[in-house]
């Protein structure tokens, strides 16, 4: 025969589980909105920034001063979005015409490399640095664009940088991430800039999940068209093999993310 004790006893087991329950229900609740929370404080953060700048006149090119470029994305063939080859895609290519005047160029992590112990990544970085990031530079700074340095704490690679008119962005970094993030935004809106090109190295960790690079800037796509210079990143490759990790990496940020182009028909539009 049950006491009076025994059955307070249970129910104030009964009472702590109910209570451990709410409390893990609560938690997962509070994750939820907060992760929800984050992304739409980002997003009106966004709307408010652009409101504040949009009583700014703008900078207009007419025809005749827009350059223009052959931009590649690219779509599965094949159903469930099933990649097995690398013939498995649909490229699809367009031409994209841009005002210089409200172009940024953008570039994370384009660190010198003295300090590089391996050789085979140096040597790419140095060709891709100077073959084709550094004029690109110096077209951008001709055209009347923007160049923007992210190089995350590392030093610059070396007359890179003007200080005179290029924005670097090096003191952000020991920010929390998104702030980070809304400070490019607020950079890019309050210099009318309305097409943003990546260049940088590491693809497939810098250039792709800075808090300045692809994967984090997402949301601007609402405000700004996003490009890839495609053959102005590389991974760290330690092999000769074809497809190599940065051309595959860039397929998929061509599927998923933004469209490519060469920086050859950058330097070569007028």
């Amino acid at each position: 025969m049950k006491t009076s004790s025994d059955t307070n006893s249970n129910k104030l087991i009964s009472f702590k589980w109910r209570t451990k329950i709410l409390i893990a229900l609560l938690l997962v609740l509070f994750l939820l909105l907060g992760a929800s929370f984050e992304r739409t404080t980002e997003r009106y953060a966004y709307k408010f920034i652009d409101f504040i700048w949009s009583a700014k006149s703008q900078s207009e090119c007419s025809e005749s001063q827009l350059l223009k470029v052959q931009t590649r994305r690219r779509q599965p063939i094949r159903s469930n979005d099933l990649i097995e080859t690398s013939d498995d895609w649909e490229v699809i290519e367009k031409e994209y015409a841009f005002c210089p005047k409200n172009t940024a160029l953008l570039l994370i992590d384009v660190w010198e490399t003295e300090t590089l112990k391996n050789d085979v990544v140096k040597a790419e970085h140095n060709r891709i640095t100077n073959d084709v990031i550094i004029p690109i530079v110096d077209k951008v700074r001709n055209i009347n664009g923007i160049v923007v340095h992210s190089p995350n704490g590392s030093p610059m690679y070396p007359n890179i940088y003007d200080n005179n008119i290029d924005t670097n962005l090096n003191w952000t970094n020991v920010l929390p991430r998104k702030l980070q993030t809304i400070i490019l935004f607020w950079k890019l809106r309050s210099s009318g800039i309305r097409t943003l090109i990546y260049a940088g190295f590491s693809t497939n960790l810098c250039l792709y999940d800075r808090p300045h690079g692809i994967f984090f800037t997402k949301l601007f796509d609402d405000y700004f068209t996003r490009l890839l210079l495609r053959d102005a990143t590389a991974t760290w490759e330690f092999s000769s093999e074809q497809p190599t990790v940065t051309k595959n990496f860039i397929k998929f940020l061509e599927w998923h993310h933004l469209p490519s182009f060469l920086g050859s028909e950058f330097l070569e539009s007028s």
